[in-house]
């Protein structure tokens, strides 16, 4: 069906961008563990 050829060349973009780019894939994770250690140190003080 079309929805699922659709959704199979979104899965594809999608790998095909982290392959290409793993630095930002660093960085989107080292954003989230700051975010939450700030969450988690505001709440403690």
């Amino acid at each position: 069906p079309q929805s699922e050829k659709i959704l199979r060349n979104t899965i594809d973009a999608k790998e095909n961008e982290e392959m290409s780019n793993p630095i930002s894939i660093e960085n989107d994770q080292a954003g989230l563990i700051n975010e939450f250690i700030n969450n988690t140190s505001n709440e403690a003080s």
